[in-house]
């Protein structure tokens, strides 16, 4: 058990190292360009811990989030969103965040049909 728990140790702060300023993570060390998903898989292998970490991802996803509600793959990119969002929106909900952002979310992935439903 001791083995487990300072391995999850280990892995948070690697995480936390690997952050970028503004809360995010890109795909790649180095890389300026932050991307959702491994912003949203970052933020739940940290965990439900009060951390500095866990709370710079969860203010980088609430502002990023597009007006639509949608969330785009890489900060700043399609405002019209991806299918990510909902990797996003369980992100957040799993740290317990609720209420606008999360409801905004929601709505736009179930008014979201694929381009063959068009």
């Amino acid at each position: 058990m001791q083995a487990v728990l300072q391995a999850s140790f280990l892995l948070k702060q690697v995480l936390a190292d690997r952050q970028a300023p503004d809360g995010g993570w890109p795909f790649i060390g180095g890389n300026g360009q932050r991307s959702l998903e491994p912003t949203c898989l970052a933020l739940l292998a940290l965990g439900s811990d009060e951390d500095p970490a866990r709370d710079w991802a969860i203010h980088f996803l609430l502002r990023t989030q597009n007006p639509n509600g949608s969330w785009s793959a890489f900060a700043g990119d399609d405002t019209d969103g991806c299918g990510l969002t909902g990797l996003a929106l369980f992100a957040l909900q799993q740290c317990g965040i609720t209420g606008h952002a999360t409801g905004r979310a929601m709505r736009w992935l179930l008014d979201l049909r694929g381009w063959e439903s068009h």
